[in-house]
């Protein structure tokens, strides 16, 4: 009963329109990738034959025709790489594998199963290496499975999960900071108080006793980032920085003074 339930409520999405199904996909089809995210990645450790869980951490983003993903591995940074797939319209492959299912619906969730002939395991024996690709509002998950030629079993090599990192509340960001802005590293602390008040994508407030509006956020990447300017006697002064983490970190600088300082917060007041 419940099969046959679960196959209606599929063919009624198909026809209704609110899922769609397909074996190839374009650019635009994986929009919902955009961004930055943060997980884990659980593989299978042939040797041991346990379960290994580490950090993982994605940026994705689209220039033509293609996507680059950024992979960080925290505690693994001889892991990290960058790659970049390019995708035409009506595209049968993905990560170069053949696409065997994409579904998509019209919030924008979307699975994409692909399936290739390869080899896998620690004597690289012939395998059918199948992946899955979900993206469910801001989770992102990736589960490759092995079948070994010869066996009917299907093992979990590995999945990544993530979590897209949001930046529009800049509620954190806002507020009154102690900033030190020393000439150098071996100098003596020099501290100032930086106040942020945020409305939309403005900020205004003030910056070594100076006031300052106008200035500007951006919360599209995985920090908040910020510029502003003030003035004094001897001309204008270029603040630019991002926030991330909890902490503050930017740059001051005057061409009519020669200069160029680095600064970072103390605390939140």
């Amino acid at each position: 009963m419940k099969t046959m339930l679960r196959v209606s409520l599929f063919s009624f999405l198909l026809l209704t329109g609110s899922l769609s199904f397909s074996q190839h996909i374009k650019p635009s089809s994986l929009s919902g990738l955009y961004g930055y995210w943060k997980g884990a990645l659980t593989y299978l450790d042939y040797g041991t034959g346990k379960p290994f869980t580490m950090p993982a951490e994605l940026a994705i983003y689209p220039i033509k025709n293609a996507l680059v993903i950024q992979t960080t591995y925290p505690e693994e940074p001889q892991a990290n790489n960058n790659d970049t797939v390019f995708i035409a319209d009506e595209d049968t492959m993905f990560m170069g594998s053949k696409i065997i299912s994409f579904t998509k619906d019209s919030s924008g969730n979307f699975e994409i199963i692909t399936q290739t002939n390869g080899i896998d395991g620690n004597d690289n024996k012939p395998a059918l290496l199948r992946k899955k690709y979900s993206v469910q509002k801001d989770i992102y998950k990736v589960q490759k499975n092995i079948q070994f030629t010869g066996t009917d079993n299907w093992i979990v090599r590995h999945t990544y999960k993530f979590r897209r990192q949001n930046n529009s509340n800049t509620g954190a960001f806002a507020g009154s900071w102690i900033i030190d802005l020393r000439p150098g590293i071996a100098s003596a602390p020099y501290t100032k108080k930086f106040t942020v008040q945020v409305k939309g994508k403005e900020i205004n407030g003030t910056f070594y006793d100076t006031p300052f509006t106008g200035g500007l956020i951006n919360t599209e990447w995985n920090k908040i980032s910020f510029a502003f300017t003030t003035k004094d006697n001897s001309g204008e002064y270029v603040h630019t920085g991002f926030f991330q983490d909890g902490k503050l970190t930017g740059f001051t600088y005057s061409k009519s003074r020669g200069m160029i300082m680095p600064w970072f917060s103390i605390k939140k007041e």
